[in-house]
């Protein structure tokens, strides 16, 4: 349900309250809609972290590692090399000679 509401960035079953809602998703099973315009790697990684079964569940691990690919695909580069070159950035833009 987190990564639906950063997916989203609102809350699944804003109607209703922080319990309700809880109760609704653990114990009812129910899921929020997802939008049909929604990429299908990431609706199927929230579906496949959606399941029952915490075996069938995927690992953090995996997770990562689908979304690092997914990062990949879409940017052409790696998360990693991403932040090392904001970081690069913001340190040469504050004067900042520790960043290498």
């Amino acid at each position: 349900m987190i990564f639906y509401y950063m997916l989203r960035g609102q809350p699944p079953f804003m109607q209703l309250g922080g319990v309700d809602a809880a109760v609704a998703a653990a114990l009812r099973q129910e899921r929020p809609p997802i939008p049909r315009a929604w990429d299908a790697t990431l609706t199927r990684l929230l579906q496949d972290s959606w399941s029952d079964s915490g075996s069938a569940r995927p690992s953090f691990e995996e997770v990562l590692a689908i979304l690092r690919r997914y990062y990949a695909d879409a940017w052409k580069t790696s998360i990693e090399d991403d932040l090392a070159s904001e970081a690069k950035a913001h340190a040469s833009k504050n004067g900042d000679c520790t960043v290498s």
